[in-house]
């Protein structure tokens, strides 16, 4: 498990930072179609824990 803060440039900061963001907007289509409780208990978990690491990237200053 990674403890400390992994030193990247400027540029991939801000493409982790657009994965999360991607990844965040397309999680909503995909609870809604899914038809499993199970399934869609996963993703509102998932959305919540990116939510959460979209506030601590918005939070980290850039390398």
């Amino acid at each position: 498990m990674m403890h400390d803060s992994p030193a990247l440039t400027e540029k991939e900061w801000a493409l982790v930072l657009e994965l999360v963001q991607r990844e965040l907007a397309e999680l909503p289509s995909e609870i809604h179609h899914t038809d499993r409780s199970a399934y869609r208990k996963e993703l509102h978990d998932r959305r919540l824990l990116l939510q959460n690491l979209l506030d601590k990237l918005h939070l980290t200053p850039a390398a």
